[in-house]
């Protein structure tokens, strides 16, 4: 954690850094007058990171106080972030800057959106954040940004709501890992400067005899044992420093003796910069340098010899250095035995194409020496096709382990010297072994043929060939996922009739808030529960855009249900005298929705007071549902129940019988409402045609809850004949 707190009232920054990232706080170069700044480097995967946090307050009112002009003050402003981020890019490649710069960047001509552009052209800098972070009901401002000089090396950014503050979180996911590297803590005593002969001195005149006043044994071990420790500590200190908990395999005693050394000059050069203490630390350094190549070249010449006698293993010992996850082509460097270094890719393709198809060269002693290179011009080729298609590089790896294979079935091969190459004939989608013939010779004869007739080995063999072509065509394609299948489109996206409930808990603060977040899952009906609202707001200060309002507000505090409904889909309310009785505990809208080409479908928008009676609630529903429900009829129960149904108490299973009788299925799985402590499933979605809905659960930022949602198809599905026993 890094932290700059102000003198007074206000303002302040906090910078926290996961403890498994390198890091370390900057001093920033001078004070600054008009903002507040903390600046860390760190190392992200292979990244070098300079992140600066800045703060901006608001300009002070001038009442009462002398206060420079505006232009002065701007000009100020200007001034201090261009110096600090100058200073911030000579210090490190990629820099991120984020914050609050209170600079409204949505209004690029007022006088503090031009000094934002302007950083970002001179500095060369991109804002990654383009919607608005702090939204009230009279404005829409973007004041939180996130801005890099290297934009690429973030996969996506955006704002997220968590319901905290009046502003946005800003965020911004980078494509590099974080290495964890994992530490131990050593603790060991410091003997540099240890006088054993004072110490064996003091032992002696130690007064061991005051133990004896103790009868019980115990007292007398943890007398002299403090006694001991206590004249130990005073010459051997004890210390603590964390080290790696493993070393790079390629570590060895003098390089961690030079990498001591190289640091300790760099910690006397910081405290005392003398051009002697400067000279002692570039020797050292290079010394460090020095140690670390030859311990690497020869870490590396002796797992070679080691993998002489394991060639299967030499691909997986080198995969890390010459694999990269990246978009940039990784080049590839060999160095012969004459000690000449080859960087043109085609010839190292070349030579290890050639190693990895003669690797399995000693494998042959048993099964006679084939010519192993020309089983790599195999030609696979379809019947109806009069040509054949040369095999391309496959994959090093399944090239080895394709030439063992022939290797070890090719015990039959024909003798003849001119029957190099052999044709695979491939039908439908299987291989026909028995179309195997040799080319070169037509007129081979039919003992030859006969030769080639294929055992199960060669079977396997040729298969997986096949199978080898088939992926390395995909590989060389650069346009097919190396995973492909079907993605499960989140069912706010589906088409359908879009059912949508969430507790608001008050909707009178949070009308933007629910607003936006419609407007990006366009829900035709939207039922809310909690809207804690009264009289005195009227339907138009609560209504969404192209949305009709029905609403029922409790009399007492909280509580409260709304329900949205599209202008162009059918509807019509019910009179709740005609179908309930009336219960304090209970709230309910019911309406019809009339679909075109369909049967109306009856819905009800239901709340329960977390402090109800769960068997009066139950009775309840059941009431409803006689008066309403028809042979034909569909029902959809939506809203918060406070009935849990992760964790099923005796008062759950009771409604979800009195729901099975009437034929109604809950089709919510994940949790709705989620806290420290607790993961419950209190909002729930029943219906009497399961089989034509789609469910989700949407966390929202404005709620505790989350919103959960069912989409139901444009058309119907038949339903199976019932059973009859």
């Amino acid at each position: 954690m890094y932290r700059k707190d102000r003198v007074k009232g206000g303002g302040g920054l906090i910078v926290y850094f996961s403890s498994v990232i390198p890091s370390k706080k900057l001093t920033l170069p001078r004070a600054y007058k008009t903002l507040e700044a903390v600046a860390v480097e760190s190392r992200i995967g292979r990244t070098d990171i300079a992140l600066l946090a800045i703060y901006r307050p608001p300009r002070p009112s001038r009442k009462g106080r002398k206060m420079p002009s505006e232009d002065k003050y701007f000009q100020k402003v200007e001034e201090e972030i261009n110096d600090i981020c100058q200073w911030l890019c000579f210090r490190k490649q990629t820099i991120v800057i984020v914050g609050d710069l209170n600079m409204d960047r949505l209004r690029p001509d007022s006088a503090e959106g031009k000094i934002l552009t302007d950083l970002q052209e001179i500095n060369n800098l991109e804002c990654l954040i383009t919607k608005p972070t702090r939204i009230s009901v009279h404005s829409q401002t973007l004041l939180d940004v996130l801005l890099t000089n290297t934009p690429e090396l973030f996969v996506k950014s955006g704002t997220c709501d968590p319901g905290l503050s009046d502003h946005c979180m800003v965020y911004g996911e980078m494509k590099e890992k974080v290495h964890k590297h994992r530490t131990k803590v050593t603790t060991y005593r410091q003997t540099r400067n240890t006088d054993f002969q004072q110490l064996n001195h003091e032992l002696l005149e130690a007064p061991w005899h005051v133990g004896e006043i103790f009868t019980d044994v115990d007292d007398k071990y943890e007398y002299w044992t403090a006694l001991f420790e206590c004249t130990l500590n005073a010459h051997a200190p004890i210390k603590r420093k964390r080290v790696l908990e493993k070393d790079v395999p390629y570590m060895t005693p003098a390089w961690k003796k030079a990498i001591r050394n190289k640091r300790k000059h760099a910690i006397l050069f910081a405290k005392n910069r003398t051009p002697e203490n400067m000279e002692l630390k570039r020797k050292y350094r290079n010394i460090a340098t020095r140690e670390r190549r030859k311990a690497i070249m020869e870490y590396w010449f002796a797992k070679s010899e080691e993998l002489k006698s394991k060639p299967r293993e030499f691909y997986n010992a080198f995969r890390p250095f010459i694999n990269s996850k990246t978009k940039e082509s990784t080049l590839i460097s060999l160095k012969t035995e004459e000690g000449i270094i080859v960087k043109d890719q085609c010839e190292v393709a070349e030579q290890l194409v050639n190693y990895f198809t003669t690797a399995a060269v000693s494998i042959m002693k048993k099964t006679g020496k084939i010519p192993l290179g020309e089983l790599v011009g195999v030609v696979v080729t379809v019947v109806a096709s009069s040509g054949g298609i040369r095999l391309p590089v496959i994959v090093y790896l399944l090239v080895s382990l394709i030439v063992c294979k022939l290797a070890e079935c090719l015990l039959k091969r024909p003798r003849d010297e001119r029957l190099s190459k052999l044709m695979v004939a491939k039908t439908a989608n299987t291989v026909n072994i028995k179309a195997v013939k040799p080319l070169g010779d037509k007129q081979a004869s039919k003992k030859a043929r006969s030769q080639t007739t294929g055992s199960v080995k060669l079977i396997n063999a040729t298969k997986l060939l096949t199978m080898a072509l088939a992926a390395n065509l995909i590989l060389l394609s650069n346009d097919v996922s190396l995973n492909p299948g079907p993605t499960q489109p989140s069912p706010s996206l589906m088409k359908g009739l879009r059912l949508l409930h969430l507790n608001i808990c008050s909707l009178r603060n949070k009308m933007d808030e629910l607003r936006l977040f419609c407007d990006e899952h366009k829900p035709h009906i939207v039922t809310i529960n909690e809207t804690w609202l009264d009289d005195s707001f009227t339907d138009a200060e609560i209504a969404l855009p192209g949305y009709n309002v029905m609403r029922k507000d409790r009399d007492e505090n909280g509580g409260g249900v709304v329900v949205c409904i599209v202008e162009q889909l059918n509807y019509s309310r019910l009179e709740e005298s005609t179908i309930q009785t009336r219960n304090d505990k209970f709230e309910s809208i019911w309406f019809e929705v009339c679909q075109p080409k369909t049967k109306k479908i009856l819905c009800g928008a239901i709340y329960k007071t977390p402090d109800a009676d769960p068997a009066a609630f139950t009775s309840w529903v059941e009431e409803i549902l006689n008066n309403v429900m028809s042979n034909d009829s569909e029902i959809v129960l939506i809203g918060e129940f406070n009935l849990n149904y992760l964790n099923p108490t005796s008062a759950s299973k009771h409604f979800q019988q009195a729901t099975k009788s009437f034929h109604l299925k809950q089709i919510i799985t994940k949790p709705t409402r989620i806290t420290a402590e607790t993961r419950t499933l209190i909002d729930l979605f029943l219906t009497s045609r399961p089989e034509l809905y789609t469910c989700g659960v949407i966390p929202v930022g404005f709620s505790d809850h989350c919103a959960i949602i069912g989409v139901r198809k444009l058309h119907n599905i038949k339903r199976p004949p019932p059973k009859i026993n």
